[in-house]
């Protein structure tokens, strides 16, 4: 018969390849219930469209001018009013998250901004696209940052 010393004695058993797990291995188990990614990409694509919306008022500035046929600093307007309605909207987006909750008012955002950029589609004077999309569509996409 072999001897053991100490050190094989009070090593634990090792995994073998039939399955044998150590009883002291648990698999942990995701805090959210594994929902986490899913938050995350609803997250990047709410972000990317928001900015995608601030970032096209670049292309679309020739075709305003034109357009409308009014100045160069008439239609830089649109995209002044519609950041600073957008950053300047964080406290009604806080009341309305406090008053209906996060998700009605994420889902309301939602569907008034896209209102917003439907109304601007109908503009016939560079002011209502001031209002509509500057405004309108700006400030509701702050409760969906």
């Amino acid at each position: 018969m072999k001897k053991m010393s100490s050190i094989e004695r009070s090593s634990p058993a090792p995994e073998t390849d039939e399955g044998m797990k150590r009883p002291s291995e648990k698999r942990a188990e995701a805090p959210d219930g594994g929902w986490g990614w899913c938050v995350v990409l609803a997250g990047f694509t709410v972000c990317f469209c928001t900015a995608g919306t601030i970032r096209s008022l670049g292309v679309f500035f020739l075709e305003f001018v034109d357009h409308f046929d009014t100045t160069y600093g008439k239609t830089s307007w649109i995209t002044s009013i519609t950041l600073a309605s957008m950053y300047g909207g964080g406290p009604l987006a806080s009341l309305a998250n406090r008053a209906v909750g996060p998700r009605c008012a994420v889902m309301l955002g939602g569907v008034m901004s896209a209102c917003g950029c439907m109304f601007a589609s109908f503009s016939t004077r560079v002011v209502y696209v001031y209002l509509t999309l500057g405004v309108m569509t700006a400030v509701f996409q702050t409760g969906r940052k």
